[in-house]
Parts: C-alpha cells; sequence; structure tokens
C-alpha cells in the first residue's frame, strides 16, 4: 500500500519535510505550545487545535446533491476527453461537454469550467467568473474543492485582494472536507510557519491524512509502477508533434515487425511500451502481457520481473495470482534483477503466498537498492521509519528517502 508513494513525487517530499522535523525531535527535547483559545480571523494565532478536534466542528448546512443522469454524462464524458492518454485528450470536447452539463445545473461541470477559467487551460481566462462560481458552490453546497480555491484566490491575490485570514479559513474548512490540495498547503503552513505559528504536529496531521487518502487508493498487493525507466530507444529530442508522432508510430512498427521474427528485446520493448502507454500507446496490459511472456520465455530477467507485477496486480488482463508472481518474481531475482529483487521483497513484506517475514523482505529491498533500484530504497525508508524488522530511524529513513 504505502510503498506506492514512490509514484508520488509530492507524496514522497511531504514526507520528507515530517520526517526532517522528526529527525529534530529526537535531537532534542523539541515541544509545541498548543493556545487553548485561538482565531482563524487572525492568522499569526491561527488554531493549534488537534485535526480530530476541528472535524467535529458544525458545518453550515448545504443544499442536497441532484442528480441529473443526462448532465451526469455529458460531464463524464468531458472529464474522459480532459483526463484521457495522450492520444485521447480532445480539449476542445471537453469544454464543449463541460458547458453543455452546466448549463443543465450540474455543479461538479460548473466546477470544473470554474478551475479552467481561473488558469485559462483551454479556455479564455475569466477570473471573475470563476470566482464567483466558487463562492456560489462554496455556500450553496460546500464542495471542498471550491473552499480550496477561493483560499488560494485570497492567499495569491489572484484576482482579489489578498486577505490571509479569509485563505485560511476557506483552507481549513476546504482540509475538513477532505481536499488534498488544502491539506497539503496546510501542512506547508504549519511546518513553514506562514501565517500562523509554527506547529510541527499540525503540519503532520495534516500530510498525514494525505498520504492516508493515496494509500487507500492504491492496491495492497501492487509493486507499484516501476520509476527508472528502460531505455529502448535514441532520438532527438527537438521535433514537432507532427514530426514525433510519425516517428513514433514508426518506432512502434520497427518494434512490431522485430518482435514477430523473435526479437526478444524488441519483444520486451514492445512490453513495456504497451505496460507504460508510452510513444503514442494507450496503457493496454493485455498485450504487455503477452510480450513481456514471449520475451520471458526466451530468458529476459526483466520482462519476467514485469510478469510478476502483473500477476501480483491481476486485473482483466491476467487472474491475481501470488504464487505465480513469486514465481516469476523468483527466477528474475536469481538472475539479479532488481526489479524481481524488489517485488520479493513485497512478497515477503505482505505475506503474499508465504509467511510474512520482514527480515527477508529487508533483505531483498536492500539487494534491490544495492543496484541503484528507486523502490528498494523507498522501502527501505518505509520499514527504518516504521521500525518493520527494524529499529525505528527516522535519520536512516530521511538517508533512503533521499
Amino acid at each position: 500500500m504505502i510503498q506506492n508513494f514512490a509514484k508520488s513525487p509530492i507524496i514522497l517530499s511531504l514526507l520528507l519535510v515530517i520526517l526532517h522535523q522528526q529527525v529534530a525531535a529526537q535531537n532534542s527535547d523539541y515541544g509545541v505550545n498548543v493556545p487553548t483559545q485561538a482565531s482563524i480571523s487572525n492568522p499569526m494565532q491561527a488554531t493549534q487545535a488537534p485535526i480530530e478536534e476541528l472535524n467535529e466542528q458544525k458545518r453550515p448546512p448545504v443544499e442536497p446533491e441532484t442528480f441529473d443522469p443526462v448532465a451526469d454524462k455529458d460531464y463524464l464524458t468531458a472529464m474522459f476527453k480532459l483526463n484521457g492518454s495522450k492520444q485521447d485528450n480532445d480539449y476542445r470536447g471537453a469544454i464543449f461537454y463541460l458547458n453543455k452539463a452546466a448549463v443543465q445545473g450540474h455543479d461538479k461541470a460548473r466546477e470544473e469550467l470554474a478551475v479552467q477559467l481561473l488558469f485559462g487551460d483551454h479556455i479564455g481566462r475569466n477570473i471573475t467568473a470563476a470566482i464567483e462560481v466558487f463562492q456560489d458552490l462554496s455556500a450553496r453546497k460546500g464542495y471542498p474543492r471550491s473552499q480550496f480555491y477561493l483560499g488560494f484566490v485570497y492567499a495569491s491575490g489572484l484576482g482579489a485582494k489578498s486577505n490571509q485570514a479569509k485563505a485560511l479559513t476557506y483552507f481549513t474548512f476546504a482540509a475538513l472536507g477532505g481536499d488534498s490540495l488544502a491539506q497539503m498547503a496546510l501542512g506547508y503552513r504549519y511546518w513553514a510557519s506562514i501565517n500562523v505559528v509554527s506547529s510541527c504536529e499540525m503540519a503532520l496531521s495534516h500530510y498525514k491524512q494525505v498520504a492516508q487518502n493515496v494509500a487507500s487508493k492504491i492496491s495492497t498487493n501492487s509493486v507499484g509502477t516501476v520509476i527508472n525507466r528502460i531505455r529502448i530507444y535514441d532520438e532527438e529530442e527537438k521535433v514537432s508533434s507532427q514530426s514525433q508522432a510519425m516517428l513514433d508510430d514508426d518506432l512502434v512498427q520497427y518494434y512490431q515487425l522485430l518482435a514477430d521474427r523473435g526479437d526478444v528485446q524488441a519483444q520486451y520493448g514492445l512490453g513495456l511500451l504497451h505496460y507504460q502507454g508510452a510513444r503514442g500507446l494507450s496503457i493496454q496490459y493485455d498485450k504487455a502481457f503477452y510480450y513481456f511472456s514471449k520475451a520471458a520465455e526466451s530468458g529476459n530477467n526483466y520482462a519476467m520481473a514485469y510478469l510478476g507485477k502483473l500477476y501480483l496486480e491481476g486485473g482483466d488482463h491476467v487472474k491475481q495470482d501470488n504464487l505465480t508472481a513469486l514465481k516469476y518474481f523468483k527466477l528474475a531475482s536469481e538472475k539479479g534483477n532488481p526489479i524481481g529483487q524488489a517485488g520479493m521483497g513485497m512478497i515477503y513484506f505482505y505475506g503474499s503466498s508465504v509467511e510474512k517475514d520482514f527480515t527477508k523482505a529487508l533483505k531483498f529491498f536492500q539487494l534491490s537498492a544495492d543496484q541503484g533500484y528507486v523502490e528498494g530504497y523507498f522501502m527501505l525508508g518505509i520499514m527504518h521509519f516504521y521500525g518493520y524488522g527494524v529499529k525505528k530511524d527516522f535519520k536512516s529513513a530521511v538517508k533512503y528517502f533521499n
């Protein structure tokens, strides 16, 4: 679960901030004075109450959500076009469907349009109109995302007179509503003492909520997407988008030709392209599985490691199978593959098809890290941070995370 933070540099950076504070706490008698009566209206005397106490505050009544299947379908279509893979992105179509849903009174569509208007993404910039929508949705529906952006507006003075007291108020309510950006903003403010009294306890509370939110969205069995990429082609970096598309298509066809002729590296390369969704290809795990299987049959240890990941994660492309994942991780690990070693570490760390063994997990993570594999380093940091199989040591955790 938590190992997949390696996929998010932001979360990893935030965790490092927290760790540095805890290291300082270990080396001194550092303490935090918590005022018993603090006022959000005065940014330099902001509330120091624990997050649990803030969560008990009563929120103003908001209008119940209404559901219009037609408007909701337009909204979902817009978000698919907005957030799709590179070749599926259709920003003009996304704005069209957002407008269509917004006209029908779909508040989430109105909110997304307001974000586009605020930054001028794919639509003409209109900060005043964006603020009006955020204020309406914040007051009428209590949307945390709108509250965050109002906090951002008042904090930055973008389109409104800077008012740090209002910014802190909106950030606080947005954070209470579960908005991760607001939680990170408050965490940083309390850590860096920006218009609030410095409090490591409050910073940790906010950052922890973000980390837990990310962790809850990640499969506990997932080894995670590999961070260090395998370079399988060389080319000029600065080319036009049209030339790049042609080059991508030519490369894929070239590797397809080689793979069909039994070239192991081409088979592995195509598997990786489909696994990561690179070079104009969408993520297609079934094709990745096919090419990794071909390459693994010829002894490619990276293909074996990725097959282990696919079996461990499971999905429509392949049935989840811890024993088969263990088989491929072991084969790759015996060939000295760092991804396979990290996979073996995960198997023993979570006790997937084997008895949980932190000592063995630590050994495999160390072997993986010794080859410079980022996930090996990250999991060593996790083990030292929480004291899994080793003595809890924040200094060592910081070292591994760095």
